[in-house]
C-alpha cells in the first residue's frame, strides 16, 4: 500500500514524548486506512461483479443477455481507476467506452477505454 502522507514518518518521529508519538502515528495510519479504503478500483472491486451474463452491481443484478451493447463512460480523475477495473471485470461483454481525465492522468492507468 502506498504510503499517502509521504513525511509521515519525520511527523511521527517529531513528537516530545510518548503519548504524542502513538497519538500521531495512530492518526497518520488511520488516515492513510481512509484514504486507500476508497480507492476507485478497491469501490469497483467490492462492489461489481460479473457470473456468467449476470452483472452484479451492490444489490442491483443486470441480465446482460437482454442487452445488445454494453458502453463505459464516465468522467473526472477516479474514472480511470474504474475504467480499469470495470474493464478487469467485464471485457468480453464490453462493446466500448470512453472517458474523460485530465491529460497528465493519461498514462496511469492500462485499459482500451481511454
Amino acid at each position: 500500500m502506498a504510503m499517502i502522507v509521504h513525511n509521515s514518518e519525520q511527523l511521527i518521529k517529531n513528537s516530545y514524548d510518548e503519548c504524542i508519538l502513538k497519538a500521531r502515528t495512530m492518526v497518520i495510519r488511520t488516515l492513510e486506512e481512509a484514504v486507500h479504503s476508497v480507492e476507485p478500483q478497491k469501490l469497483i472491486a467490492n462492489h461489481v461483479r460479473l457470473d456468467g451474463n449476470l452483472l452484479y452491481i451492490n444489490n442491483d443484478n443486470f441480465n446482460l443477455d437482454l442487452f445488445d451493447r454494453v458502453y463505459v463512460i464516465g468522467a473526472g480523475k477516479a474514472s480511470g481507476g474504474m475504467a480499469e477495473s470495470v474493464e478487469a471485470i467485464m471485457k468480453s461483454k464490453i462493446t466500448a467506452g470512453i472517458i474523460n481525465i485530465p491529460n497528465e492522468l493519461l498514462g496511469q492507468y492500462k485499459t482500451d477505454i481511454i
